[in-house]
């Protein structure tokens, strides 16, 4: 889609992203204390039925593993919450609603500061997409062992986030799925070769364009 100009300074919404997180039994030793950090809610035991959306279940305890969104996976800090406390910290608008509420390390980018913006030609903005693929490669996707059997999603609207969405099979509305680190890496990493191939396509054109 191309953009459209404007001379306006906005607001722009958070990237799409996808939080991996995994439940935590409650007779855990990693489960360093029985209530959430947050809302200081006990924690119950986790269960299918308290993945239901509709369920009245209390907070489960749950680690958070790694994000992934369209600049590359982040392995994250691993500090446990309870689930639906978790879900309402990153749908937020609070300043620090992308950290950790714990030791504050960005799980994902935040909302960006305003500021005006200007059109740009076809070879600026695939320059920049270029860019941000070169830094997502010298990043890598950091490799982590454990299993991960609970997803966090937000804003399914994103192309990203439909993408993974498709990679695992979930349907709308679903968020849960049963893999291993490695296999949730391997799969992303599909997506990013797919980006970065469109991204090397879209330059081709434009540069056949501009000869």
């Amino acid at each position: 889609m191309t953009p459209q100009p404007t001379n306006t300074a906005r607001r722009a919404p958070d990237p799409g992203f996808v939080l991996f997180t995994t439940p935590i039994p409650l007779g855990s030793k990693i489960l360093e204390s029985p209530e959430c950090p947050i809302c200081m809610e006990p924690y119950i035991d986790f269960t299918k039925s308290s993945a239901d959306p509709n369920s009245i279940a209390g907070e489960w305890a749950v680690r958070v593993e790694m994000t992934a969104g369209q600049d590359g996976a982040k392995r994250c800090c691993g500090h446990i919450f309870g689930r639906r406390c978790l879900s309402r910290h990153v749908r937020g608008k609070d300043p620090w609603h992308h950290r950790c509420p714990i030791c504050r390390e960005p799980w994902f980018i935040g909302y960006p500061k305003p500021r005006a913006t200007t059109r740009e030609g076809p070879t600026e903005r695939t320059q920049s997409v270029l860019r941000q693929c070169e830094r997502r490669l010298r990043g890598g996707i950091r490799r982590i062992s454990g299993r991960v059997s609970n997803r966090r999603r937000d804003q399914p609207s994103s192309p990203f986030v439909q993408q993974v969405l498709d990679a695992f099979g979930i349907a709308a509305g679903g968020e849960e799925i049963t893999a291993s680190v490695a296999q949730a890496e391997r799969m992303l990493d599909r997506l990013y070769r797919r980006l970065e191939d469109s991204v090397q396509q879209v330059g081709q054109l434009d540069e056949s364009l501009g000869s």
